[in-house]
């Protein structure tokens, strides 16, 4: 259990796994804004400046994908990192691409031990690196 007030940005279109990643990561300590949309949690960081410590977002949305949010937030605050959330992995060459755009990958289904772990190595890692 953490407890800070980071707050982590969720965005995934499955209302279900929205909810129950945004649970867990309240639960452990974080603050947490979820959303449907990518284009609103880019819209919401870029209205709140430094309030985002870290985004979690599904890759494949069919508004804009993970890829692009990511491309999108490194043009805008390049050192907020971004975790990919998948449950299409099939292909070797497919999660290389991906842990190259991503800080981290978790493939669906995961556990809640494995998200929060992911999360506190990346947030541990960005506070290290700010100092």
């Amino acid at each position: 259990m953490t407890d800070s007030q980071q707050c982590i940005v969720v965005i995934d279109d499955d209302k279900n796994i929205r909810f129950l990643v945004s649970s867990a990561l309240e639960e452990y300590g974080y603050k947490v804004q979820p959303f449907e949309f990518g284009l609103d949690a880019i819209q919401y960081i870029e209205q709140n400046p430094g309030a985002v410590d870290l985004v979690l977002t599904d890759i494949l949305m069919p508004e804009i994908t993970g890829i692009k949010i990511r491309k999108q937030l490194s043009g805008m605050v390049p050192e907020l990192p971004v975790i990919g959330m998948t449950a299409l992995i099939d292909d070797g060459k497919l999660i290389e691409k991906y842990y190259a755009i991503f800080e981290a990958i978790l493939i669906k289904p995961f556990q809640f031990s494995e998200l929060t772990d992911t999360v506190s190595k990346i947030l541990t890692t960005k506070h290290d690196s700010a100092m």
